[in-house]
């Protein structure tokens, strides 16, 4: 028996409940990046007051940056970073 529509099989409290802890997560979820992008905002002014790089420097390592986590899936470590820059 095949069904467009699941509700025909779950019981709507079931579909309301899990629609809830999905909206709470989603939530949680938003509150965190909130926390993460201010965080990440505290230290991009950290560095940029002590930074001398222009703008074209600038340009650069963020395209390396980001085909630098493309490659990594998002997977990058400081200590690998590190490890780069110390051979320039």
């Amino acid at each position: 028996m095949i069904s467009a529509n699941a509700g025909d099989f779950l019981p709507k409290i079931l579909g309301e409940t899990l629609e809830a802890i999905l909206s709470m997560f989603g939530d949680r979820i938003g509150k965190l990046l909130l926390k993460q992008a201010v965080e990440q905002n505290v230290c991009n002014h950290i560095l940029a007051s002590d930074t001398d790089i222009d703008a074209q420097t600038y340009q650069q390592m963020r395209g390396k940056s980001y085909q630098e986590v493309l490659r990594t899936n998002g997977q990058i470590s400081f200590p690998e970073v590190l490890r780069q820059h110390s051979r320039w």
